[in-house]
């Protein structure tokens, strides 16, 4: 039986932060139910006691899951989607192993805000996870495994690039400029993988990788980051990206484009702000803002950030 199928949890998306809340009787024990499963929902994981619940479970809402982290880490799964039904999920875990799980509603603000005409290059809403880097990561990039076939592995090296330049140098299309101090380089080709299984952030290794892999239901591109609190701020320290390669037809030249194709430095792009720390804008449809929790078919917009990408990247790292 398919797990997502038995577990259903509020739809998660990108906006205010709603805390699943630790039931009287899930707080720092392990309910005899939970001790026989290997994945628990996001409202009975929150709260729980590893030291008494033995091995790490797996936390699932909605469509997407994270391993229960190592006790002093947290992860953050957040996704773009075809619909607009982002996914946002976090898990962290505190010295003590108590478990504590955030999912973010984003659309509680998406609807009344979605038909606003507000320009990208108008707004100016910061949207940030919480978290940045404060090292300096290399990202490995697999470009030889489950490659669509119509990119090469110059051409898929290439998007990178492009993006990882959007991302590092604040690259927008309304004209502004900000002195930023963006850590991290792209590193050599590698066939190591990300740390994902369809839609779920696995138990996470020591490097940062950007690869191609099966994502399920709507979800173009996923991205886990791997976080650690201490003297008093969240520091990034790995983040794996990875789009999907399951049933999905990408372009890389948004001219001429028809049908569900969908542009693959758009969500590129758009993820690798994410590993960087940025979070979902609000969602405007059309041209909006490249952190949006929308992509859709041939829109090629978020190639470059708006007003409220920049800023948003500005608040993080400043020069």
């Amino acid at each position: 039986m398919k797990l997502l199928s038995l577990l259903s949890v509020i739809a998660l998306t990108g906006a205010p932060a709603v805390t699943a809340g630790p039931s009287a009787a899930s707080a720092l024990t392990c309910p005899p139910a939970v001790a026989k499963v290997t994945a628990v929902a996001a409202e009975v994981a929150d709260g729980l006691d590893l030291t008494s619940c033995g091995a790490p479970k797996t936390v699932v809402a909605d469509d997407i899951a994270v391993a229960i982290p190592a006790p002093g880490t947290g992860v953050m799964a957040i996704g773009v989607q075809t619909d607009g039904s982002d996914a946002h999920l976090t898990v962290q875990t505190d010295a003590e192993g108590v478990v504590s799980v955030t999912v973010e509603d984003h659309a509680a603000v998406t609807a009344p805000q979605r038909a606003a005409a507000v320009s990208r290059c108008k707004d100016n809403a910061v949207h940030v996870q919480g978290v940045k880097w404060y090292a300096s990561p290399t990202y490995r990039i697999n470009t030889s495994e489950r490659r669509p076939s119509n990119l090469s592995s110059a051409t898929w090296t290439n998007l990178i690039t492009q993006s990882w330049s959007t991302v590092k140098n604040g690259t927008d299309g309304c004209g502004l400029t900000r002195a930023l101090a963006v850590p991290g380089r792209i590193g050599a080709a590698t066939t190591v993988d990300a740390n994902m299984s369809g839609n779920t952030c696995t138990k996470p290794d020591a490097h940062s990788v950007i690869d191609f892999g099966n994502l399920t239901g709507s979800t173009l591109g996923l991205t886990c980051v791997v976080f650690k609190t201490h003297s008093g701020h969240d520091e990034i320290l790995r983040a794996d990206v990875r789009l999907d390669s399951s049933s999905r037809a990408w372009i890389t030249n948004p001219k001429g484009c028809t049908g569900s194709r969908f542009d693959a430095r758009s969500v590129l792009t758009h993820e690798l702000g994410h590993a960087v720390g940025l979070a979902h804008a609000v969602e405007r449809g059309g041209n909006d803002l490249t952190m949006s929790p929308q992509i859709t078919a041939c829109n090629a917009s978020a190639r470059l950030f708006g007003a409220g990408d920049l800023t948003s990247l500005y608040s993080l790292y400043k020069k």
